[in-house]
């Protein structure tokens, strides 16, 4: 059984919960699975929280954690591909490079399923990542802006297919760590923080592999844009190994 979304079309797993497409809330669907790693239950009784989940003693409370790393794909002994992983190990997601020489990417969830596409668009000021749905259609954009002329100068933000913000990002571009927070709420959506395990040489493994930790606390960030936003982080990374 597979379920179609009634806003872009795309056609998704049965038990998917939102669109893998543009993270719209499936109609008719009563459970979570999956992307987010763990079940949730509807509440019909009252509106869903727009703000940060808490636990009873007031800390916020992801609702699911990734792990994000370059790996090899179609271009084999060299890493260019995205993968996501669980908790667990599991593959969820990967965005696979498709040239060498160009930052564009397909993205498929953990059955091999076509979420849709990034492709970057460069120019003089800013870089612009767009993120297509399975069938081309315009999601939304990850936009990097240069500020100045040191490196670490940078400001990144998240727009839907109208050209309007929907995502703000903040954090320290130096130790690339970062938090994206709703445009429209000011609420939680996901943290993202190049994953330093410790010693010199574990820390330089680390960076040139591009691992990430990733915790998520609001499914408002669909699976798609979130990879989009890691594909921008790797251009500014490899970016920054060119200077």
């Amino acid at each position: 059984m597979v379920t179609t979304c009634n806003v872009c079309g795309y056609t998704n797993p049965d038990e998917a919960v939102f669109c893998m497409g543009c993270g719209s809330r499936l109609q008719g669907v009563q459970a979570q699975t999956g992307w987010q790693g763990q079940a949730q239950q509807p509440n019909t009784s009252t509106p869903a929280p727009t703000l940060t989940p808490q636990r009873p003693d007031g800390s916020t409370a992801p609702i699911a954690s990734y792990v994000a790393q370059l790996q090899t794909g179609k271009h084999k002994h060299v890493f260019t591909d995205i993968g996501f992983k669980d908790k667990g190990g599991r593959d969820v997601l990967v965005a696979r490079k498709q040239s060498l020489l160009g930052f564009e990417y397909e993205v498929v969830d953990e059955y091999g399923n076509l979420i849709g596409h990034v492709k970057q668009h460069p120019v003089s000021l800013h870089n612009t990542f767009d993120a297509t749905g399975a069938q081309r259609e315009l999601v939304g954009r990850v936009k990097h802006q240069l500020l100045g002329q040191m490196i670490f100068q940078d400001n990144f933000w998240l727009e839907d297919a109208g050209g309007e913000r929907t995502v703000s990002v903040s954090g320290d571009a130096f130790n690339s760590e970062f938090t994206l927070t709703s445009a429209a709420t000011g609420g939680l959506l996901a943290t993202v923080k190049l994953d330093f395990p410790g010693g010199f040489l574990r820390n330089l493994t680390a960076y040139n592999l591009g691992r990430y930790k990733i915790e998520v606390y609001s499914n408002e960030l669909s699976p798609l844009m979130l990879a989009t936003f890691l594909v921008a982080l790797e251009h500014r990374r490899e970016t920054q190994r060119a200077i």
